[in-house]
């Protein structure tokens, strides 16, 4: 009772200490940022045989992770303890530091994509030129900066604000949903890189309110055009991402929209039931979540035409019912 109360945390449920955490953790950037593009790039089918790589691996350690979980009394110290309680502490320890750089470079993932979000949604308001490589380093250490302060602040705050950004998502999510479904709204708007400008005739035929005739909701037109992978389909929504994509190199992209299924066993010394709450809140997340990352693959795919996902860098946001910008800031 002391330790909760010097954290401020009490014993929580499934649902506030497992499912919400969990949640929170694997729906990502890579959902709104680049999930259209990938379907834009590999189609229909393979990026539905991808994501569900992705969501088949987490599934069967989420598994893993259950069968640990249940195999006797959970304590505090979360993955690290479940890990060293069947491994051994030499092994555990190894698995712990892996686990803390994967952490640590997924933390850097998601601070690159709302500085990425921020470039879009204001290019006139950044410390340095939109687009530069400085400018992503000087915005996402104001970020880090930002996070570490919500940290140190204590994790009754990280917890409230989880939960509070966790609803803003699942808002983000269904006006997604309802854009691809009702078509573009007066509001709507296309994303398209200064430097595409004048590029290809393609390009130029999406500017202005040209890529509304692209864009008109689900059209099983739109699903046979995107059904198969063109991955050699010249693409200007980013650039400067000259690689020549392939299958294995979609998934090593999209594998990180996957992962988080820790965060809720990480909060085990919070948790009420922790030998119940783990394995029931883990394995929910995960499926709704891999329900959502794959419905969207279909969605896309009928929702517009392949030039409009290859050339617009934030289709999530121009496809957002009934403002772009419930994307581009939620």
């Amino acid at each position: 009772k002391q330790r909760e109360a010097a954290s401020g945390v009490g014993k929580q449920g499934t649902v506030l200490g497992v499912v919400f955490p969990c949640m929170a953790n694997i729906l990502g950037v890579l959902l709104f940022l680049r999930m259209p593009w990938i379907v834009g790039k590999a189609g229909v089918l393979a990026s539905f045989c991808l994501v569900g790589c992705g969501c088949m691996c987490t599934f069967l350690t989420a598994l893993s992770l259950s069968a640990v979980a249940t195999n006797g009394k959970v304590a505090g110290g979360g993955a690290y303890f479940l890990i060293s309680r069947s491994l051994g502490p030499s092994l555990g320890a190894g698995v712990g530091l892996c686990f803390y750089f994967a952490n640590s470079i997924g933390a850097a993932m998601y601070i690159i994509g709302t500085v990425e979000a921020w470039e879009v949604a204001q290019p006139n308001a950044q410390l340095m030129t939109a687009g530069d490589i400085n400018n992503i380093r000087v915005t996402g250490y104001v970020i880090l900066a930002f996070c570490i302060a919500a940290v140190a602040g204590g994790m009754r705050y990280v917890v409230r604000l989880g939960t509070t950004f966790l609803f803003i998502v699942f808002g983000v999510i269904l006006s997604m949903y309802i854009g691809c479904f009702t078509g573009p709204t007066s509001f709507s708007d296309i994303n398209l890189p200064d430097l595409a400008v004048g590029i290809s005739a393609e390009v130029d035929a999406l500017r202005g309110s040209g890529w509304r005739s692209q864009y008109k909701g689900l059209s099983m037109e739109n699903l046979r055009e995107n059904w198969s992978p063109n991955y050699d389909a010249t693409q200007h929504a980013y650039p400067g991402d000259t690689i020549q994509y392939d299958f294995v190199q979609f998934l090593a992209l999209w594998f990180p929209a996957c992962t988080g299924i820790m965060a809720g066993a990480n909060r085990s010394a919070d948790l009420a039931d922790a030998k119940a709450s783990i394995p029931k809140g883990t394995l929910f997340a995960q499926l709704s979540t891999s329900i959502v990352y794959l419905s969207f693959t279909v969605i896309y795919g009928m929702a517009a035409s392949r030039p409009l996902l290859l050339h617009d860098r934030f289709f999530a946001a121009s496809s957002a019912w009934p403002h772009p910008a419930i994307v581009i800031y939620g």
